[in-house]
């Protein structure tokens, strides 16, 4: 091929690709999913504490929802009266709306985290309630993992916050897997607790996936600021299992404004955890 020839074949194929982009890029732009707006701001003159009403908080792992959304539902349903909150993990981004609308929870938060290589990434948590929801953010650690979102709510003209986490898992039995996992958990309970001192320790639920059995010096860090909310209750039933291997790894924590008056493990199969709930009131004298 002569060189004139290759210029004009340059000069096509640049054009082509020119005229791709411009086509692509349009089409792009209107099915990349838009950037979440961010929760508003609390209104000013709430208090800050825990209501006079009971809350009922439930948190639940529901397996990205690969037994049917249906099953996972319908155990949510099985409470009564149903969860002021709902704490979910291992939800993806086509579910949150349908099980927030088959649940009748109208105030949601699952925000748009960024893009990488132009895909979207979503939290692998989200927030659901009957009331609405302020200050949302994320909770990740210092490489960039987000295992948790944050926000806060007013009821009765009283303000706190609660959390939605999934802590780092442990999948294997070499002791190095063990010790690296529990690290890692580590550094995000760190990250639960430096948040909360920031905020100016308010009232604070936080639950879901600890992915930590009750013992050791993660579970210690746990229970420094916060009460198992469950244990104090003695409903410590595994919320875990596969065949054999049943565990306790999933939690409502409560800072000691609150105290709780009920709460369980529901037991089902509609994920590989079970949905674990809990209502809390004021403590006495908080």
């Amino acid at each position: 091929m002569g060189k004139p020839r290759r210029r004009l074949f340059r000069r096509v194929l640049v054009g082509v690709t020119l005229l791709a982009l411009a086509i692509a890029w349009p089409i792009y732009r209107h099915y990349r999913p838009p950037q979440t707006k961010p929760l508003p701001a609390a209104p000013s003159g709430v208090v800050v504490g825990v209501p006079d009403r009971t809350l009922r908080f439930a948190a639940y792992n529901i397996y990205h929802n690969y037994r049917g959304m249906d099953g996972t539902v319908g155990q949510v349903q099985a409470l009564d009266p149903p969860p002021d909150f709902l704490l979910l993990s291992e939800i993806d981004r086509e579910h949150v709306t349908p099980m927030a609308d088959a649940l009748g929870m109208p105030h949601r938060y699952f925000p748009l985290l960024r893009y990488e290589g132009g895909y979207p990434v979503w939290p692998d948590v989200a927030l659901l309630s009957r009331h609405p929801l302020f200050d949302g953010r994320a909770l990740g650690t210092e490489d960039g993992h987000v295992f948790g979102l944050m926000a806060s709510t007013v009821v009765d003209n009283r303000k706190f916050h609660f959390a939605a986490v999934h802590l780092w898992p442990t999948f294997m039995a070499d002791p190095r897997h063990v010790i690296e996992t529990a690290n890692r958990r580590n550094l995000q309970l760190e990250v639960i607790r430096r948040r909360w001192r920031e905020l100016g320790t308010p009232p604070l639920v936080v639950a879901g996936d600890f992915n930590q059995p009750a013992v050791g010096e993660n579970y210690a860090l746990m229970t420094r600021d916060f009460n198992d909310t469950l244990a104090l209750l003695g409903e410590t039933g595994a919320t875990f299992g596969r065949k054999l291997l049943q565990l306790r790894i999933d939690y409502v924590m409560a800072t000691p404004d609150w105290e709780p008056v009920a709460g369980g493990v529901i037991q089902g199969n509609a994920s590989d955890h079970r949905p674990v709930w809990v209502d809390l009131r004021r403590a006495p004298g908080g």
